[in-house]
């Protein structure tokens, strides 16, 4: 059975904002997401099996140089 967790409870894995989960749903990152909200207040179910698309995504550009020997 699959287990689904809330944006904060995704937010919370990662230390990131609320608002930074929603902006990796919308560009992809998390896949299988599904809505259960409404048109205006959008309210989302990440499968946490989606948590490791998040792991293994590329460093982005703009993490500064050298950092990407301690990751």
């Amino acid at each position: 059975m699959t287990r689904y967790l809330t944006v904060d409870e995704v937010a919370e894995h990662f230390r990131v904002s609320a608002s930074a989960v929603k902006r990796w749903i919308k560009a992809g990152r998390l896949p299988n997401t599904i809505d259960i909200g409404t048109d205006k207040k959008p309210n989302y179910r990440i499968p946490e099996a989606a948590l490791s698309s998040v792991v293994r995504s590329p460093v982005t550009a703009s993490v500064p140089q050298g950092v990407e020997k301690i990751i």
